[in-house]
């Protein structure tokens, strides 16, 4: 149902286990990846403060290095992502809006490619 990016799993990486664990304790326990969804966000929320102080680079910079291990400590991070409310309805509405932009990135590079003369109609094998 929902289209998780191995990318996101990527951050497992760099966490300490003891909060890994506990996020994979909560998934087995619901059965549903909105613990996922609340990580990430909660991640974004508790990373607020020093984001809106960084241009976009200095953000990427930051979210793939995470300098402050104090933010990935389970008691802050899994108490703060609890606390997020996430429900079937607000994963459909945001899959939906995913599947919109991919089917708008589609058209628009079909038209760029009509537009080029690349519709593959019009080449001749030689």
């Amino acid at each position: 149902m929902y289209n998780l990016s191995p990318s996101l799993f990527n951050l497992t990486a760099s966490m300490p286990s003891a909060t890994v664990c506990h996020i994979w304790d909560i998934w087995l326990v619901e059965r549903s990846f909105k613990i996922f969804f609340r990580v990430g966000t909660a991640i974004l929320f508790l990373s607020q403060p020093i984001l809106l102080n960084h241009e976009l680079e200095g953000m990427m910079t930051y979210l793939n290095t995470f300098p402050d291990a104090t933010l990935l400590n389970p008691d802050i991070l899994i108490e703060c992502a609890l606390q997020i409310k996430v429900t079937n309805r607000m994963l459909l509405e945001i899959e939906k809006e995913v599947s919109d932009a991919e089917k708008a990135e589609e058209f628009i590079e079909q038209m760029r490619m009509e537009q080029q003369g690349i519709d593959g109609s019009n080449y001749e094998w030689q």
